[in-house]
């Protein structure tokens, strides 16, 4: 998971819109000649989701299941989380060359 973001507002229909928004990496690598990495998705999940996110970057185990969506095409619905280790992004960067400091680091 790369990114978390509660909402919480009222729609023009006076329907009241809860939940979270999170961006995260999941799927098959892409190896092809129009794609190469992996491609962010962004999902939304209930509000108390946001409660069970310890640490964000971090790495998580969603639980799914399928149920009809639109047209009766399937749609995988993201049930609840749970939290594995986290993700330090100064980590990541350490060691790489960046602002002509070697660092990585700002």
């Amino acid at each position: 998971m790369l990114h978390a973001s509660r909402y919480d507002f009222k729609a023009e229909s006076g329907e009241r819109l809860t939940g979270c928004k999170v961006v995260l990496l999941a799927g098959e690598e892409e190896k092809g000649a129009d794609g190469r990495g992996l491609k962010p998705m962004t999902v939304s999940l209930p509000i108390e989701a946001f409660n069970d996110m310890v640490a964000v970057p971090g790495l998580y185990e969603f639980r799914h299941s399928i149920r009809a969506g639109r047209d009766g095409k399937p749609q995988a619905v993201i049930s609840g989380l749970q939290f594995l280790a986290p993700v330090v992004a100064a980590d990541l960067l350490d060691g790489l060359p960046a602002n002509g400091n070697g660092t990585g680091k700002p």
